[in-house]
């Protein structure tokens, strides 16, 4: 009998911590440059870490593609697994078969050894298999059995039409600083019961800044279509600026927002001091909304001649309180905010990143650690001339079916 509890109280555990929502996260801090992305035939090879995460289920020329480096030079027997998640992100009910077309231990075999590095690695590629059904997933790498990294991805079919623009926002006392996303679903043939219950429309700004839509602002604008009508500022995305440019692409030259380069095993690259933006007028640049792109230019095949270098980011302190603690963001830090620290030698606030030679977008943002809430426009700034990248995801419950059906994806850019 004590058995029997024991087995039972083992599966309400792991039935209750299945339930809760997976997230992102890479624990091995020999894992660099992390990419997981989707890539068609026509896309520019070069940018392809650009893409976000997010494939057609009935194109057979796109696929899922995950990239890495391992830090540690020696071969690792890495094996990924997919993971079918709800809505919400947390683990279905579904079995391995019901969503795969083949074991779900897929084995990484295909590496490369870095040339003429002056830190040496070894970089992974791997083609994800494509689900058989729609929805949102998780990759999980495993070098040798223990799980390093989960990282999302999405599959969607087209089986609605979304139209989407966006703006500055409607509300005259948000114009310049936010911007609104306006959205219209176009259903067409295809059969939803009840829309207002079924569907859940989600919206994400640069791969990062999440809202969910409430129906009840999905208003009928037609024979079987939809449209978000802005009855508050609940979808007014804060502008931001244009992202900070930094290049990496050798460490012979000073690219762009570059100050010193000493070379060394590995070579040290110190940013030019920052300053402020948000106090300064709007100024349009060149950024990839967060993004990096691997390159060099001293040698071909960038993917295993690209070499690490310590990275030094440079921030003219402003004047704020102890409580405050200035970090640095993008993709470059996996959308984490990293902390900069103050150096009295230099009079500066620094933070040190180990990046491969590339192209890097990044931005600095103000912590309140007594309330655990990021200000990122303090830094920054606000202005509706920001170039952003939009994305709409709408989802469709159809009741009696145990999983949600990723029916509509569109991308859309704000105008620069």
């Amino acid at each position: 009998m004590n058995k029997l509890w024991v087995v039972l109280f083992l599966g309400m555990f792991q039935f209750g911590f299945a339930q809760k929502p997976m997230e992102e996260f890479i624990t091995a801090d020999y894992l660099k440059t992390v990419t997981l992305y989707a890539y068609a035939s026509q896309d520019d090879f070069s940018k392809r870490f650009l893409n976000p995460a997010v494939a057609n289920l009935s194109n057979p020329n796109q696929q899922m593609i995950l990239e890495f480096d391992d830090l540690r030079a020696g071969f690792s027997q890495y094996k990924a697994r997919i993971i079918h998640c709800e809505v919400d992100w947390r683990q279905s009910r579904l079995l391995d078969m019901e969503y795969l077309s083949q074991i779900n231990e897929l084995f990484i075999n295909d590496f490369k050894v870095s040339q003429s590095t002056k830190v040496p690695y070894y970089h992974y590629s791997f083609v994800v298999p494509k689900p058989k059904i729609s929805g949102n997933y998780i990759l999980q790498l495993y070098s040798d059995d223990e799980l390093v990294m989960q990282q999302k991805f999405w599959i969607y079919e087209t089986q609605i039409d979304i139209v989407a623009s966006s703006q500055p926002a409607a509300d005259p006392e948000l114009w310049r600083t936010h911007q609104q996303l306006n959205i219209k679903l176009e259903l067409g043939n295809y059969r939803i019961g009840i829309p207002h219950r079924e569907l859940k429309v989600m919206i994400r700004m640069n791969q990062n800044l999440w809202k969910e839509v409430n129906n009840q602002h999905l208003v009928n604008s037609g024979r079987n279509s939809f449209t978000l009508q802005q009855f508050s500022n609940d979808y007014l995305f804060p502008a931001g600026n244009e992202f900070r440019y930094l290049d990496i692409t050798s460490s012979f030259r000073k690219g762009q927002n570059i100050g010193k380069i000493e070379l060394g095993k590995p070579d040290y690259i110190y940013t030019v001091p920052q300053v402020m933006r948000s106090n300064l007028n709007f100024a349009d640049s060149y950024d990839n909304d967060g993004g990096f792109i691997i390159g060099n230019l001293d040698s071909d095949n960038s993917d295993i001649t690209s070499d690490y270098v310590e990275v030094v980011f440079s921030l003219i302190p402003p004047n704020t309180s102890d409580d405050n603690q200035t970090v640095i963001y993008g993709k470059l830090t996996g959308w984490e905010f990293e902390p900069l620290e103050f150096d009295p030698a230099t009079g500066l606030l620094q933070q040190v990143l180990l990046l491969k030679n590339g192209i890097y977008d990044f931005a600095f943002g103000l912590e309140d650690k007594a309330k655990n809430k990021v200000e990122l426009a303090f830094y920054e700034g606000d202005f509706n001339q920001t170039g952003n990248t939009y994305e709409i995801f709408v989802y469709h419950s159809i009741p009696g079916r145990a999983y949600p059906l990723l029916v509509g994806y569109q991308m859309t850019k704000m105008y620069k």
